[in-house]
């Protein structure tokens, strides 16, 4: 798992890299504090994208289609969800 952070203007982008998928939510951010602001709208946007098959020789590849709204992943971006939530905070 690999973890990073994005600050853009929508707010802080708080980011996983699991096996087979990149997962980002956009969140209201307290940079005071330097940490999420956790509310019912605190997220902004969500991003998930699939890496299954990424060899890592073409980053651009698997970085084309946002597949949140997928029903057939939504048990990957609750888990992922729920990974940001603990690293972060």
């Amino acid at each position: 798992m690999a973890l990073s952070q994005f600050r853009r203007d929508v707010g802080m982008g708080l980011s996983v890299r699991v096996e087979g998928y990149r997962y980002t939510e956009w969140v209201k951010f307290d940079y005071k504090n330097a940490k999420p602001i956790r509310n019912g709208d605190s997220v902004v946007a969500r991003e998930l994208y699939s890496h299954i098959n990424d060899d890592g020789s073409n980053f651009d590849t698997f970085e084309n289609e946002n597949v949140v709204d997928d029903p057939s992943l939504e048990s990957v971006v609750k888990s992922l969800h729920e990974t940001i939530k603990t690293q972060f905070g």
